[in-house]
This record gives structure tokens, sequence and C-alpha cells, in this order.
């Protein structure tokens, strides 16, 4: 199960903002891995205590707390890339192997390509200013080759809590 929201305008612009800001202001703090068994994608970690605003605001959304975080990370899709058909079982502390939040905002999207699908189904998640949250550990997801332009999210990874429990089932 899955669902869709929209930022206002106000929040995806100070989201991106703040991105771009923890981008560029970390540089020594960032930890880049691309080309990962099954991604080939730019996935850069922003440490949550660098960007304290950003997880603020992209958990105000999610309704989890700042201490259920596992990670947050910018990917950036280039033109040929693509992330094979996975689930997020290895962000998961074993004794939550079932239950955990993955929330992606959509920062921008490519023109041709970059399907995101969630047990093969392609959910239409293609606006940026949008998020999706799921079950990153039980749904396979996938996102197919980008074949024209770049699409940037940002995408957080909970641990479980009674919050992210209610917010699945």
């Amino acid at each position: 199960m899955w669902d869709i929201k929209t930022l206002d305008e106000q929040e995806f612009l100070e989201i991106k903002q703040l991105v771009n800001s923890g981008l560029t202001s970390n540089k020594d703090d960032l930890v880049e891995s691309s080309h990962t068994i099954g991604y080939t994608v730019s996935c850069i970690l922003l440490p949550i205590n660098k960007n304290k605003k950003l997880a603020s605001i992209l958990n105000s959304k999610t309704n989890s707390s700042i201490n259920d975080i596992i990670s947050l990370h910018y990917i950036k899709y280039v033109e040929g890339s693509c992330m094979k058909r996975h689930l997020d079982t290895h962000l998961v502390k074993s004794e939550y192997p079932k239950n955990g939040l993955t929330t992606i905002f959509l920062l921008e999207m490519c023109e041709e390509g970059g399907d995101f699908l969630l047990d093969d189904i392609n959910t239409n998640f293609k606006t940026p200013g949008t998020y999706i949250s799921f079950n990153g550990n039980t749904t396979l997801h996938e996102v197919t080759e980008i074949k024209k332009g770049v699409r940037e999210v940002v995408v957080l990874w909970y641990y479980p809590s009674n919050t992210i429990k209610k917010t699945i089932i």
C-alpha cells in the first residue's frame, strides 16, 4: 500500500534549497556511493546532524521523529541509470525485519523513463513536489531506466515506530 501526497509550493522550494545547501556546504561530510550492485545512480548520504532543518521539515510530512531516521539520502539519476528491483532490508536492524518506512520526495523528474514501480505496479509518481511512503522492507520497488533528462529525489529510511506501523497498516 502506498500514498502519494503533494507538498505546497513554499515547502517544496524550501526543501530543494535545503538539499542544495546540504550538498554544497557539507562537502567534507558527504558520503557518495554509486554503482553498487543494482544501483547505477549517484547516492549521497546527507548527515542528519548537519541537515537538521531539512530532516525536520521532511519528518513533519511523515509524522515521524528525527530519532526514527535510519538515513537521509539524495539520489540523482542521469540518462542510462536506474534502480533495480529490490527491498530495503539491509537498512533495518534485525529485530525489525518486516517494518520500516521508506519515504521519497521527488525534486526533479526526467522527460522520459524513470517510472517508479512498487510490486511491479507503475505508481505514476512523476510530479516534482510530491512524495510517496511505503514499507520498503516488504514492498519490492524500482526505478526504470532514465531515457532523457535527470531524476532527483531525497529518500528517508525509518526505523519502525508506533506512528510508522499505523501509517503502513
